[in-house]
C-alpha cells in the first residue's frame, strides 16, 4: 500500500471530503482501483471526528502454522479423493495391461489418509474462520499468500488437463479412462479455484 496514498486519504477524509469524491479525484489523477480501494479500506466508516485506522495485517507463528496446517491438510484430502476415484475408474474401465492391480491397497492407503487428515481439515479451517472474525486478522498476509498460490496452482493444473485432453481427442486416443480422469481433475481444480476466487472477492469487498 502507497503510504502517500494513504495519507492523502486520510488527510482528506479529516477535512470533511466523502470516500466517493475522493476515489472520483484519485481515479482522474490515474490511480488503479485496487489501490484506491485498499487506501480507503486503511480507514473504518465510523462516526468520529477524525479518521480511525483499522488494525494492520500482522503475522504471527502461529497463524503461519495453522494455514499452512490447514492448506497442507486440504491439498493431502484432495489428493486422496483423487486418488480413490481414479481407482474405481480403473476397476470399472479395466486396462487389460494392468488390470486390478492395487486396489485394494490403493483405496485402504487413501482412505487412511482421509481419517487422519480430514479431521484435522475441519479442525484448522474452524479455527482460521474464528481469526477471520477478528478485523486485525481478517486480512492475513499469510493466508493471502497461500490462496493466491492455490488459485495459481489450480489455474495451471485446470490448463494442463484441458490441453491434454484436446490433444488426446486430436490425436484419436481419447479413452472412457483418459476421459473420466481428466474430468475428475478438472472438476476437483475448478471447483477449488472458484471457491478460493470467491472468497478472495468477498474479502475485497469487506
Amino acid at each position: 500500500m502507497n503510504p502517500s496514498l494513504v495519507d492523502f486519504t486520510g488527510r482528506a477524509l479529516s477535512n470533511g471530503i466523502e470516500r466517493d469524491e475522493i476515489s472520483r479525484a484519485l481515479r482522474s489523477a490515474g490511480w488503479p482501483e485496487d489501490e484506491i480501494a485498499a487506501a480507503l479500506g486503511a480507514f473504518a466508516e465510523v462516526d468520529f471526528p477524525f479518521p480511525v485506522p483499522k488494525p494492520k495485517p500482522h503475522l504471527s507463528a502461529r497463524e503461519t502454522f495453522i494455514h499452512l496446517v490447514l492448506f497442507v491438510s486440504l491439498y493431502t484430502c484432495l489428493w486422496a479423493i483423487v486418488s480413490i476415484i481414479f481407482s474405481f475408474i480403473d476397476r470399472s474401465l479395466p486396462d487389460p495391461l494392468h488390470a486390478g492391480e492395487g486396489f485394494a491397497e490403493t483405496i485402504r492407503n487413501e482412505i487412511s489418509t482421509l481419517i487422519v487428515f480430514f479431521p484435522l481439515f475441519v479442525l484448522m479451517f474452524r479455527y482460521a474462520e474464528r481469526n477471520r472474525a477478528d478485523p486485525a486478522r481478517r486480512d492475513s498476509k499469510v493466508r493471502r499468500w497461500i490462496i493466491f498460490l492455490t488459485l495459481f496452482v489450480a489455474a495451471i493444473i485446470f490448463a494442463g488437463d484441458l490441453v491434454a485432453l484436446v490433444q488426446s481427442v486430436l490425436g484419436g486416443a481419447l479413452t472412457s479412462r483418459f476421459f473420466f480422469k481428466s474430468l475428475t481433475i478438472a472438476i476437483v481444480a475448478g471447483g477449488l479455484f472458484a471457491f478460493f476466487l470467491h472468497d478472495v472477492r468477498q474479502d475485497e469487498q469487506q
